[in-house]
C-alpha cells in the first residue's frame, strides 16, 4: 500500500497537476498574508484587519478572519483537488496498469487505497499551505490560538475522501475522467440544497413519499457543507455542535470505498 499512496503521489506531481495545487496554494497563502494586516496598540495588544473591513481586537478578528479563510480555501480546494484526483484513480484502469499490477500478487485493495491515501494526502497539503502561513502569522503576531485550524483540515479532509470515494466507485462503471468528475462535483453540489431542504424543496415537493426520497438522500449522501458549517463552528468557537455530519460522512465514504474494492477484486484484465 505504500508504493501504491508513493506512486500516487509521484504521479500527481509528474504530470504537474501537483506543482500547479501547491503553486496556487503557496500563491493564496501569500495573498492572504498580505491582505491580513496586525497592528500593534500604544497600550499593549494588537488589532487586525480584513482588506476594508473594520479594525476589532485580535481576540474577535483572529477567529473571524480564519473562519473566512476556510469557507474561501475549502470550496476552491476540494473542486481542484478533484480534477487533480480524478486521473489518479482512473489511470489504474487502464490496460499498463491493468496487465503490469493486477496480475501480480500485490491485492487490488492496497493499490486503490494507496492511491487514493495519495490524492487526500495532496488535498491536505494544499490546504495546509494554503492556511497554514496565515494562521502561524496570526497566532504570532497576537497571541491567539490557531490551532483549531488543524481540526478544520481535518474535517475538510474527511469531506474529501468521502467524494473521492465517489469518484473511485464511478472510474469503474465508465472509462475516462468525465464520469468520475461530473458525478462528484454534483453530489458536492447538492450537499448544501439537501441540507437546507425544508427551506428549499418541502415548498416545491408535496407528496409524502417525494419529501420521503429527498430526506433519504440527505442521510445517504456526505454532509460536506454541513462539515464545512463545523469547520468554521470549530474555528470560531472551538465546538462540535453535532456529531452526525462526521460519523455520518465517515461511513459513506468507507461504504464506498467498500463497495469499489468488491466490484475491483471482481473485475477481469
Amino acid at each position: 500500500m505504500l508504493t501504491a499512496y508513493l506512486d500516487a503521489l509521484r504521479e500527481c506531481f509528474s504530470r504537474r497537476v501537483g506543482l500547479v495545487l501547491l503553486g496556487v496554494a503557496a500563491l493564496a497563502a501569500t495573498l492572504f498574508c498580505l491582505v491580513v494586516k496586525v497592528r500593534a496598540l500604544p497600550g499593549g495588544g494588537t488589532t487586525v484587519s480584513l482588506g476594508t473591513l473594520p479594525i476589532a481586537p485580535s481576540a474577535f478578528a483572529v477567529p473571524s478572519v480564519l473562519v473566512s479563510v476556510v469557507d474561501a480555501s475549502g470550496v476552491l480546494w476540494i473542486l481542484l483537488a478533484i480534477f487533480a484526483a480524478a486521473p489518479v484513480l482512473v489511470s489504474i484502469l487502464e490496460k499498463g496498469w491493468l496487465e503490469l499490477l493486477f496480475s501480480k500478487s500485490t491485492p487490488r485493495w492496497r493499490i486503490l487505497l494507496g492511491r487514493a491515501g495519495g490524492c487526500v494526502t495532496l488535498y491536505a497539503m494544499t490546504f495546509g499551505i494554503a492556511t497554514g502561513p496565515l494562521a502561524f502569522k496570526l497566532w504570532l503576531r497576537t497571541g491567539v490560538a490557531t490551532w483549531p485550524m488543524g481540526v478544520a483540515l481535518l474535517l475538510e479532509s474527511l469531506s474529501f475522501a468521502a467524494l473521492l470515494g465517489i469518484t473511485s466507485l464511478a472510474t469503474l462503471i465508465q472509462k475516462g475522467v468525465a464520469l468520475p468528475i461530473v458525478s462528484t462535483v454534483a453530489i458536492w453540489f447538492l450537499s448544501p440544497l439537501l441540507s437546507h431542504r425544508q427551506e428549499w424543496y418541502y415548498p416545491l415537493v408535496r407528496s409524502g413519499v417525494g419529501r420521503l426520497i429527498v430526506d433519504w438522500a440527505y442521510r445517504l449522501l456526505p454532509k460536506v457543507s454541513e462539515l464545512q458549517t463545523l469547520s468554521d463552528d470549530f474555528v470560531r468557537n472551538r465546538m462540535v455542535r453535532s456529531w452526525w455530519p462526521i460519523w455520518s460522512t465517515a461511513v459513506f465514504a468507507v461504504a464506498l470505498f467498500a463497495l469499489t474494492i468488491v466490484l475491483l477484486e471482481r473485475k477481469s484484465l
